[in-house]
């Protein structure tokens, strides 16, 4: 019933030992990345480095109850269509059209109370707390579509790259 990041990572962690991978690189996209970092936490030993694509664009970023309560209530009652807008917000100008329809069905089609409780926890995640002992080095592609404080990162990470794409 509870969609948390910490508990994602433990999926993640649970793979990695099952199938005994050692050394591994965790690759996340969007959620993935703070999944990683969770993800990490378990595998001490393991991990010698993360990828993020298009994540992780501002650590220090902390969401208010009142702004996650909202949007939470929004995904609750129409899942469907906050998630098709969200979605399609993420595509440039000119995309596909069929491709960018093909990600908004798939996304919305996820079970409304997975994906607001999953939003939950990707909200309340305490990224810097997190990052605090990790020991692995991040690296990020990023879009050019939404900035990212590479600074704020490199105070909270141990070693943080970005590489921008168009």
């Amino acid at each position: 019933d509870d969609w948390t990041i910490e508990a994602f990572g433990q999926d993640v962690a649970a793979v990695v030992e099952a199938l005994d991978l050692r050394p591994v690189i965790l690759i996340g996209h969007s959620m993935g990345g703070p999944v990683n970092i969770a993800a990490s936490h378990h595998l001490r030993g393991r991990v010698i480095g993360l990828i993020g694509v298009d994540t992780h664009h501002d650590i220090d970023a902390e969401y208010n109850e009142y702004d996650t309560n909202g949007f939470v209530a929004a995904l609750k009652s129409n899942f469907a269509g906050v998630t098709g807008n969200s979605v399609r917000s993420m595509f440039v100008a000119g995309a596909d059209a069929a491709l960018v329809e093909q990600v908004v069905a798939d996304m919305s089609s996820a079970p409304p109370a997975v994906g607001a409780s999953a939003m939950r926890g990707l909200m309340s995640f305490d990224r810097i707390k997190a990052l605090k002992g990790l020991n692995v080095p991040i690296r990020c592609i990023n879009s050019d579509r939404r900035s990212t404080d590479v600074p704020a990162a490199r105070k909270h990470a141990k070693s943080f790259e970005l590489k921008i794409m168009k």
